[in-house]
């Protein structure tokens, strides 16, 4: 069965895992993409996607969590892997490489995934990605980038992959916040369900102490380990009670 382009209030707030209060909220000041007709919220799901990847970084880290403890059901339930880590393996990691510029970047993240045996077809993959930046750079303030695809790509790959890859030096990448990018991870999905969590995933994992130890790690080895112990404190973490939208 296809999936709706259009998503009902209703829809988007049972994909989020938010209150449709909360989501009417965000559409009536205009900082959700929707139309409204005959009193009724309509929201494009390519946009929406768009919007999650543009402004995960800005959300409350209970919004964040509530999209990532949303999207780990269904996919669990779906006898899903779910864990980042457990996607990684040292060869899917490059250290210090040294690249000119995002075209570099690009085609060294490609190089990586290909190892992972999943790419069907890595000319397009890279242009995938190409295409995706020229809309809007996937660099988050804070040194790294999580690239991908704008759309799913499941013609493109056997099953989700993700590859990492830290430079020998920051490359002007386009953050927001207008400083240069070291860090970069590659999500390629098969479909919205994966994408957004890998998306909501990395948010959560990629953050203050644990970007520092990334940034500094000696090994590839060393990368994947300083993700697993994070996304174990995720996993033994109380979840927080969910917030009023008044």
């Amino acid at each position: 069965m296809s999936t709706p382009e259009f998503l009902t209030l209703g829809d988007v707030a049972a994909t989020l895992g938010w209150t449709t209060r909360f989501v009417e909220r965000l559409a009536a000041v205009g900082q959700l993409p929707g139309v409204e007709v005959n009193g009724q919220w309509q929201f494009r799901r390519e946009d929406l996607v768009d919007w999650l990847d543009r402004k995960i970084q800005t959300l409350d880290t209970k919004q964040v969590a509530d999209l990532e403890q949303k999207l780990e059901g269904e996919l669990q339930a779906a006898s899903r892997n779910i864990h980042i880590a457990d996607r990684l393996k040292p060869e899917f990691v490059g250290l210090d490489v040294r690249a000119a510029g995002r075209i570099d970047v690009l085609k060294e993240l490609v190089g990586l995934a290909e190892r992972t045996g999943l790419v069907l077809d890595s000319t397009h993959l890279h242009a995938s990605l190409v295409e995706r930046e020229a809309l809007a750079s996937t660099a988050l303030p804070g040194g790294f980038a999580i690239c991908h695809p704008r759309r799913p790509a499941p013609h493109l790959l056997r099953r989700t992959l993700l590859s990492v890859l830290r430079t020998e030096q920051p490359i002007p990448f386009g953050a927001e916040d207008g400083k240069p990018t070291r860090l970069f991870f590659l999500i390629a999905a098969i479909d919205d369900r994966a994408h957004l969590y890998a998306l909501a995933r990395l948010t959560r994992v990629v953050r203050g102490a644990t970007l520092d130890a990334l940034l500094s790690a000696p090994s590839a080895d060393a990368i994947i380990d300083i993700i697993r112990r994070r996304e174990a404190e995720i996993d033994a973490a109380p979840a927080a009670p969910t917030p009023s939208c008044d």
